[in-house]
């Protein structure tokens, strides 16, 4: 919680609720080195932080692709507007998601970005 990170040096107030808020839109970190992805988040308080910090794969939320709608998907940091019209318009076009890999076959999702987002992804009908 922001308490306890408050405690970690380097961590105020404001980056602690950076990191609180960061770590609720993208459903859970999966990666410790995710906290670079928060605007003026730098190496010197990482490195600070590094040993501090657990991740639980376990705790992560998961956004059903199948159920979101386009104001759901676009919350998440990885999904900008125009992904998430695509998936809701493929969705709508093809009926539901099948597998999770069904999303690499939209135009905007490269590997790189799929393998970013896929983890904070389910399906199901």
């Amino acid at each position: 919680d922001s308490i306890s990170l408050t405690q970690l040096k380097g961590i105020d107030n404001y980056y602690s609720s950076k990191i609180i808020r960061y770590r609720n839109r993208l459903g859970g970190f999966i990666d410790k080195k995710q906290l670079f992805e928060i605007k003026n988040f730098d190496s010197l308080k990482y490195y600070e932080i590094e040993n501090y910090i657990t991740i639980d794969p376990e705790l992560i939320k998961k956004m059903n692709i199948n159920f979101a709608n386009y104001n759901e998907l676009k919350t998440h940091p990885y999904i900008n507007s125009s992904l998430a019209n695509l998936i809701v318009s493929y969705r709508n076009m093809h009926g539901a998601y099948k597998d999770i890999n069904d999303l690499k076959k939209l135009a905007l999702m490269n590997d790189q970005l799929f393998s970013k987002l896929a983890p904070y992804l389910k399906i199901s009908n």
